[in-house]
């Protein structure tokens, strides 16, 4: 089982799902999102076209963008 993908900010409710994460023993993968740049770009928006954090990718490739 592939590690579930979190792109985040390191503060908010990204870090609330790291804690809950840790807590449940899931793997995950913190991809770290620069709120000022990255977040606005193209290459997020295909990801989230809110362009908001967090967005997990499960392993079969669901992404969910509301937590």
């Amino acid at each position: 089982m592939e590690p579930i993908l979190l792109y985040g900010v390191p503060a908010g409710s990204s870090m609330g799902l790291v804690a809950a994460f840790e807590c449940l023993g899931q793997p995950y993968r913190l991809c770290r999102v620069d709120m000022l740049t990255e977040m606005k770009n193209d290459a997020y928006a295909s990801i989230n076209g809110r362009q908001e954090t967090p967005v997990l990718i499960a392993d079969e490739g669901r992404v969910l963008t509301e937590t």
